[in-house]
């Protein structure tokens, strides 16, 4: 079984709004990335998410290296 160990790095610009005009909309878009660290198995990389809105759909990006080729490969998030 391959573990991996997640490093996750949350911004929102959030609060950086919040000093805006009332006028204005908060942004609330969001951005999350996760470390995929090597062990023994030498699987490495960057899984990146984000999300436009609170209401939109979430858009998730890997960059791994070191898997077996022509290989089956999951994804587990939690």
């Amino acid at each position: 079984m391959l573990r991996k160990i997640c490093a996750l790095g949350f911004a929102s610009s959030l609060t950086t709004s919040l000093l805006l005009d009332d006028n204005k909309a908060p942004d609330t878009k969001r951005h999350a990335i996760c470390i995929l660290y090597p062990n023994e198995s030498n699987v490495r990389g960057i899984a990146s998410f984000s999300q436009d809105s609170i209401n939109s759909p979430a858009k998730i990006a890997f960059s791994v290296k070191g898997l077996q080729p022509n290989g089956k490969h999951g994804v587990h998030i939690h």
